[in-house]
């Protein structure tokens, strides 16, 4: 079992990178298309009307900020509440940490379900966000990734609680949970 959740970890670590990397590589080649053709009108005759490109940017951007969240709270560099850890002993280290990681999986979860709800809303009205992708399409990563930190903070959680229970650290607390 725990190896093919570390076989899925892995997997699932592969595709975030490449799905940052993809994101990022496309934003610099629009963006260098998008001052080519400002600098150079002759070429929106050859590219086409790049009208759609901002669009596309903004859309991106979400995107990467959101892959960019999941990342940081998988790799643990995320804003984190401290409440005096190096004051207390293993055991009430472990209940702090599980109380707070109870509390981030809870915003988490809430984010998820409200980010849901305003797709769904937004799928309603078959807007286009760019180049005839729905504009739920774009939105669509805001519960996804947020559906994810939900579930890393829950196992984090429970990693913390086997802390408290036992007064020591799990082998896996250190490890980077997907």
């Amino acid at each position: 079992m725990r190896k093919t959740f570390q076989k899925s970890a892995a997997f699932l670590d592969a595709l975030e990178t490449a799905a940052l990397g993809l994101l990022i590589g496309s934003m610099i080649v629009v963006s260098l298309l998008q001052i080519a053709v400002r600098k150079l009108p002759w070429l929106e005759h050859i590219l086409g009307n790049l009208a759609w490109s901002s669009d596309f940017l903004n859309g991106a951007l979400l995107w990467l900020a959101m892959f960019g969240a999941l990342a940081a709270t998988k790799a643990r560099k995320h804003i984190q509440i401290d409440l005096g850890s190096h004051l207390f002993s293993d055991r009430i280290q472990g209940l702090l940490s599980c109380i707070t990681q109870c509390f981030a999986a809870g915003v988490a979860g809430v984010l998820t379900w409200a980010s849901g709800r305003y797709i769904w809303e937004v799928q309603s009205s078959h807007g286009n966000a760019f180049l005839n992708v729905p504009e739920w399409v774009v939105l669509g990563i805001m519960p996804i990734t947020l559906g994810f930190m939900a579930i890393r903070f829950l196992v984090r959680s429970k990693l913390a609680f086997h802390r408290f229970r036992t007064g020591q650290k799990d082998e896996r607390d250190s490890e980077a949970i997907v």
